[in-house]
């Protein structure tokens, strides 16, 4: 199953490209990426060694790419397929001498061939020393952007040596260099955006495993203290793992470390690690073979109940099919969801009224000012005399003074934080362009904040300003023409029959270069309305840089009937990336939208599958 013939593998160090391409019987492969900072890069001495690590894996193929020059190690002949061996841990001699170095893809590559023989595994390595997530592995990143080359060549290569193949998975060890303050806020979300970016740009948009190296208690003493930097990443990467379909966590808290350097794992926490590795992976993938969206639903479920198995959200509503299955609302039907249905207040006692299913139990939480909740009740059962279950509060003492009422459900029980674009998003009917739709973070996640969804209405209370979401690549010099390119997002705000006063609107934005700008409007009907015109966004540089807060005053209006505001960006005299915005709020007041103002004297309720 090697890339080249076994009587050539001796010189394949030095002409192993050009030996993939004169093999007469072609091969499958299952192909995992590898990528990261230092620990992905490697750090283990191989003269510390054994069988069957120390000398080159006949069965496993290895492609690497190197970018650090003037070490003693890092010698393993690179672009180009070869058998899996030592010396692609190309460091910075931390700690020092160690002439040949690896990284965790010995052990994986080992234990993943052990584990199905008749499989040919592959894998293909990108990682550099100290490299942050938060910019260099960021959308446009230079870490980013080799690791995609990377990807593709080595691809290509195989392809062109005559074999196919199926990118499987990939298996991320990085966090040290995101320790810091500010980027340790943000990692969550960062890492989530670089899992969905992955997924967009190499798999095709599948949901494929994906595993995260944790930062371990041998790295870090304070690794359990979520307020310290090295906790607040490591806590990010387990809820990642925990929130993210088709992501898992590999614990590295039993990976020896160097005494004299204890960031980096030596030659048996490298083996340990790549272990752990390729156990998760194995894990993911049996659960694949089952539920391959990993929405919850089993394949013969999915196809008993009409839904796709490989597309976890079936209908397109936010919601994924396995949650609306528990929540017992069609998840062919986008029109049904789990959310408020009805509210009613009558002498200061509340009525919700929200779709259910027999069997299951909600939890019902209140706040004044959407920043801190306090749960008001546990373990509602559902009607049993129907499909909707309705909860009553107390007459007294749990809101002061409702004036009005808002209803939501958790967005992050039923969508894992992560509310769904295609909602929101436009199409790119513009050949000519690159946009890549609204990208980082793969979601309007409010900067990883907790994004709440009333009725459909957005309110965000992070004011994180980071990561945001992306509308990339718009070139076009007209607001009319990136209308019709696609390069805009919008999203509705139902009336349901009430009356809604919109007063203001804020948002945080930058650019990733300058000349860009931003429309801003509302359509009723088929009337639109500006409310901004060309704004031109704070000018970012490379990297992520704070977002600046922009308020938009306007004629305050009325209406009854569904409001459509749309956001357009155009004016960029080249590509663009990187128009970024975070934290949008309406403020108005009617049962849909609160004035900031009027917070406090009104409730809001979150119902909790629970």
């Amino acid at each position: 199953m090697n890339i080249y013939p076994a009587s050539l593998r001796s010189v394949a160090l030095i002409l192993g490209g050009l030996f993939m391409s004169s093999i007469s019987q072609a091969e499958h492969y299952k192909v995992y990426l590898l990528g990261g900072q230092s620990n992905a890069a490697g750090r283990g001495d191989a003269s510390e060694l054994s069988a069957p690590y120390d000398s080159p894996q006949t069965d496993v193929a290895f492609y690497w790419h190197s970018t650090l020059t003037g070490t003693i190690n890092g010698n393993l002949t690179t672009d180009t397929w070869l058998d899996l061996q030592p010396d692609s841990g190309e460091g910075k001699n931390s700690p020092s001498g160690h002439a040949v170095e690896f990284g965790p893809e010995l052990a994986f590559g080992r234990t993943m061939a052990d584990a199905d023989p008749n499989a040919n595994i592959a894998i293909i390595k990108y990682a550099h020393g100290g490299s942050n997530l938060h910019t260099q592995w960021a959308e446009g990143g230079d870490m980013y952007q080799t690791f995609l080359t990377t990807v593709n060549a080595a691809l290509t290569a195989l392809t062109n040596a005559g074999h196919t193949y199926e990118l499987t998975g990939m298996f991320w060890q990085q966090g040290e260099a995101d320790t810091g303050a500010t980027n340790a806020d943000n990692y969550e979300a960062n890492l989530t955006g670089l899992i969905a970016r992955v997924r967009a740009d190499l798999f095709g948009g599948l949901i494929r495993p994906f595993v995260i190296g944790g930062l371990s208690s041998n790295q870090y003493s304070t690794i359990s203290d979520t307020t310290t930097g090295a906790g607040k990443v490591r806590l990010a990467q387990e809820m990642v793992a925990q929130n993210v379909m088709g992501v898992g966590f590999a614990n590295a808290d039993n990976c020896e470390v160097y005494e004299d350097y204890n960031i980096h794992f030596n030659y048996l926490g490298q083996l340990a690690l790549g272990t752990a590795h390729a156990t998760e992976m194995l894990r993911m993938e049996a659960l694949e073979a089952l539920d391959p969206d990993y929405d919850g639903l089993l394949e013969d479920q999915e196809i008993a109940l009409g839904t796709d198995p490989h597309n976890p959200d079936s209908d397109d509503d936010g919601q994924n099919d396995g949650f609306e299955f528990r929540a017992g609302t069609n998840p062919t039907n986008a029109a049904s969801l789990f959310k408020v249905t009805n509210i009613m207040v009558v002498s200061n006692a509340v009525s919700l009224t929200w779709p259910s299913k027999s069997g299951n139990l909600y939890g019902v939480e209140t706040s004044s000012a959407l920043s801190e909740w306090t749960e008001v009740d546990v373990d509602v059962p559902a009607s049993t005399e129907g499909t909707s279950t309705v909860w009553t509060s107390a007459t007294e003492g749990v809101v002061p003074a409702i004036t009005n009422v808002l209803a939501l459900y958790n967005a992050q029980t039923g969508l894992n934080g992560d509310f769904n674009t295609t909602a929101f998003d436009s199409v790119d009917t513009e050949v000519s362009t690159t946009a890549t739709r609204l990208s980082q973070g793969g979601s309007l996640n409010g900067g990883g904040k907790d994004l709440l969804v009333l009725g459909n209405a957005l309110y965000d209370t992070s004011n994180s300003g980071s990561p945001g979401f992306n509308l990339a690549g718009t070139t076009l010099a007209t607001q009319s023409a990136a209308a019709t390119a696609g390069d805009w997002f919008s999203f509705t705000l139902e009336a349901n029959g009430a009356t809604v006063n919109y007063e203001s609107l804020s948002l945080y934005s930058d650019q990733y270069g300058a000349g860009g700008k931003l429309d801003i409007s509302y359509t009723i009907g088929t009337v639109e309305t500006f409310v901004l015109q060309d704004y031109i966004m704070p000018e970012g540089h490379v990297g992520n840089v704070p977002v600046e807060l922009k308020a938009v005053d306007f004629a305050d209006f009325s209406s009854t009937n569904d409001v459509v505001w749309t956001f357009y960006l155009h004016g960029a005299p080249a590509d663009n990336y990187g128009n970024r915005f975070d934290d949008i709020t309406l403020y108005g007041s009617s049962d849909a939208i609160v004035e900031e103002s009027e917070a406090p004297s009104t409730g809001f309720y979150r119902i909790n599958l629970q």
